[in-house]
Protein backbone atom coordinates (compact mmCIF):
# COMPACT_ATOMS: atom_id res chain seq x y z
CA UNK A 1 0.00 0.00 0.00
CA UNK A 2 1.43 3.37 -1.00
CA UNK A 3 0.67 6.82 0.40
CA UNK A 4 1.26 10.32 -0.87
CA UNK A 5 0.90 13.11 1.67
CA UNK A 6 0.81 16.80 0.89
CA UNK A 7 1.02 19.55 3.52
CA UNK A 8 0.26 23.28 3.40
CA UNK A 9 2.13 25.09 6.18
CA UNK A 10 1.06 28.26 7.91
CA UNK A 11 3.69 30.08 5.81
CA UNK A 12 2.00 28.74 2.64
CA UNK A 13 4.77 26.32 1.69
CA UNK A 14 3.50 23.15 -0.04
CA UNK A 15 5.52 19.97 0.55
CA UNK A 16 5.08 16.31 1.34
CA UNK A 17 6.26 12.74 1.18
CA UNK A 18 5.71 9.55 -0.78
CA UNK A 19 5.69 6.42 1.39
CA UNK A 20 5.67 2.86 0.18
CA UNK A 21 4.68 1.66 3.69
CA UNK A 22 1.47 2.01 5.65
CA UNK A 23 1.38 5.27 7.62
CA UNK A 24 1.39 4.63 11.38
CA UNK A 25 2.31 6.40 14.62
CA UNK A 26 5.95 5.70 15.37
CA UNK A 27 8.73 7.02 17.62
CA UNK A 28 11.40 6.36 14.99
CA UNK A 29 11.74 7.02 11.29
CA UNK A 30 10.50 4.51 8.76
CA UNK A 31 10.22 4.11 5.03
CA UNK A 32 11.99 2.26 2.26
CA UNK A 33 14.26 3.02 -0.67
CA UNK A 34 11.16 4.14 -2.58
CA UNK A 35 10.34 6.86 0.00
CA UNK A 36 10.99 10.47 -1.01
CA UNK A 37 10.27 14.03 0.13
CA UNK A 38 9.19 16.84 -2.16
CA UNK A 39 8.47 20.54 -2.22
CA UNK A 40 5.80 21.77 -4.56
CA UNK A 41 5.56 25.48 -3.82
CA UNK A 42 7.37 27.83 -4.22
CA UNK A 43 9.60 25.47 -6.25
CA UNK A 44 9.27 21.80 -7.19
CA UNK A 45 12.07 19.57 -5.91
CA UNK A 46 12.29 15.84 -5.08
CA UNK A 47 14.73 14.45 -2.49
CA UNK A 48 15.44 10.71 -2.47
CA UNK A 49 15.88 8.52 0.62
CA UNK A 50 19.20 7.26 1.99
CA UNK A 51 18.64 6.57 5.77
CA UNK A 52 17.34 9.27 8.25
CA UNK A 53 14.23 11.42 8.61
CA UNK A 54 13.59 14.84 7.05
CA UNK A 55 9.90 15.31 7.95
CA UNK A 56 7.98 14.68 11.19
CA UNK A 57 4.30 15.37 12.02
CA UNK A 58 2.86 15.36 15.55
CA UNK A 59 0.17 12.90 16.61
CA UNK A 60 -2.60 15.51 16.25
CA UNK A 61 -1.36 16.47 12.75
CA UNK A 62 -1.32 20.15 13.77
CA UNK A 63 2.42 20.73 13.90
CA UNK A 64 5.46 19.37 12.16
CA UNK A 65 9.21 19.63 11.88
CA UNK A 66 11.53 19.44 8.91
CA UNK A 67 15.31 19.26 9.01
CA UNK A 68 18.00 19.07 6.41
CA UNK A 69 19.35 15.54 6.50
CA UNK A 70 21.83 13.33 4.72
CA UNK A 71 19.08 10.79 4.00
CA UNK A 72 17.23 12.96 1.52
CA UNK A 73 19.90 15.65 0.85
CA UNK A 74 16.97 18.02 1.35
CA UNK A 75 16.57 21.62 2.42
CA UNK A 76 14.13 22.46 5.22
CA UNK A 77 10.73 21.86 3.57
CA UNK A 78 8.90 24.76 5.26
CA UNK A 79 10.34 28.25 5.74
CA UNK A 80 11.26 27.27 9.32
CA UNK A 81 12.15 23.91 10.89
CA UNK A 82 9.06 23.94 13.15
CA UNK A 83 5.79 24.69 11.39
CA UNK A 84 2.02 24.66 11.89
CA UNK A 85 -0.11 22.67 9.45
CA UNK A 86 -2.99 24.51 7.79
CA UNK A 87 -4.06 21.63 5.56
CA UNK A 88 -2.98 18.01 5.15
CA UNK A 89 -4.02 15.65 2.38
CA UNK A 90 -3.16 11.95 2.21
CA UNK A 91 -3.88 9.69 -0.76
CA UNK A 92 -3.66 5.90 -0.49
CA UNK A 93 -3.29 3.79 -3.62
Amino acid sequence: MMHLSCCLSQTHMVFGAYLSNTIRPNDTFYGSGATFLFTFYPTFKVSDCVGHFGLWLDGDLNKGRSHTCATFCNDVLAKEEDFSILQLEVWRF
